[in-house]
């Protein structure tokens, strides 16, 4: 890696192995004073910022682009610039039930 090359890394841990790569890649990063990003998926990204310390933000979509992130999720923190991380079992987040069975398939067919 050359010095400088960027300043930012907008990484993913869904389409590169996983949480476990997704912080290897964040700590050569840091090593290197170059900023962390996750691309998607807010609920887990948030996690994974808040462990390292050259995190930068955690990207949300609108809710037509990302409904389950909107609406999946029953206690969803307040967006207005931050996210708080919740405190919770696991990731913190409570399922909204409601909305995942409108558009559970039965499975006897």
């Amino acid at each position: 890696m050359r010095p400088s090359a960027i300043d930012i890394c907008n990484f993913d841990a869904s389409w590169s192995g996983g949480p476990t790569v997704w912080r290897r890649a964040a700590a050569i990063a840091t090593a290197y004073d170059v900023r962390v990003g996750h691309h998607e998926e807010p609920h887990v990204a948030m996690h994974l910022l808040a462990s390292r310390p050259h995190r930068t933000v955690a990207e949300c979509f609108h809710p037509p682009r990302d409904p389950l992130w909107w609406h999946a999720i029953a206690n969803p923190p307040a967006v207005g610039g931050w996210l708080e991380l919740p405190d919770g079992p696991g990731f913190g987040w409570e399922i909204d039930w409601s909305y995942i069975a409108r558009y559970q398939l039965d499975r006897a067919l």
